[in-house]
């Protein structure tokens, strides 16, 4: 195997498809296609819709209750996204895809029960290749986002911290009108357009609470590529991970 391959379920269950007899045969994960809108005879915008992708297996045990017990996982472990509705991930070097596995297809299974191939087809309506990485700190006043472009984010804020609960990053204030209270922890994810804080464990919603007075208050704006200033309206400690968002996953 030139590259490392594997899905995970929502559950957080693995499975490789680069080692211990499960391999990619084949696949289109690294191709991609930007639709686009034209108006004139001109491009006006280009976006991306729900995209489908296409990967083959082929299981190779040292013996048959191996094989048998792979060509189970491999069903078990992705239908429940499936019935619970929550998307897997398919991992390729490092980033991942969100999506369901909705198709399989076999052959080559009927001579032995140590091989088998298996053809997957994958659905995801969060058409990007994600790794998430950790912003760097030059200083108390300083973050950099070490990526080439705007970053979307998850941002946490832990309490205490006081009514606004505010960091502000570039020029931009990302918070909430409230207080972070000591053990609760404030969350700010641009790509789930989510704010809510952990409680007890438990989440709460708390999106009506974002900031949004003025121009500078977009908790969801993309963090700037390059040195960002940083303030905060009280000594809280913090934390964010920033998105690299490609159309194919990277090769290494």
């Amino acid at each position: 195997m030139l590259e490392t391959v594997k899905y995970q379920n929502h559950l957080g269950e693995e499975i490789s498809f680069s080692e211990n007899g499960i391999y990619v045969k084949s696949s289109d994960l690294h191709d991609y296609a930007w639709d686009y809108a034209e108006r004139g005879g001109k491009i006006t915008s280009f976006k991306r819709g729900i995209i489908n992708k296409k990967i083959t297996l082929y299981i190779k045990c040292d013996n048959e209750g191996a094989g048998i017990q792979k060509r189970n996982y491999l069903m078990e472990y992705c239908e429940k996204d499936i019935l619970a509705r929550q998307p897997g991930k398919i991992i390729v070097n490092g980033y991942y895809l969100k999506c369901y596995v909705i198709a399989s297809a076999k052959s080559e299974y009927l001579n032995s029960k140590k091989e088998m191939t298996v053809s997957l087809e994958l659905i995801s309506d969060e058409p990007f290749w994600i790794r998430e990485k950790a912003a760097e700190y030059n200083s108390a006043y300083q973050m950099t986002n070490p990526l080439t472009q705007a970053a979307n984010f998850h941002l946490e804020i832990n309490g205490l911290a006081t009514s606004p609960a505010m960091i502000t990053i570039g020029g931009t204030n990302y918070g909430i009108s409230d207080t972070v209270a000591a053990g609760e922890t404030l969350v700010i994810d641009s790509l789930t357009k989510e704010v809510y804080k952990l409680v007890g464990g438990e989440k709460v919603n708390v999106f009506s609470k974002r900031l949004r007075t003025n121009s500078n208050d977009y908790v969801f704006r993309k963090i700037p590529a390059g040195s960002n200033s940083v303030r905060r309206s009280s000594n809280f400690t913090w934390s964010m991970i920033l998105y690299d968002e490609r159309s194919e996953p990277k090769w290494t």
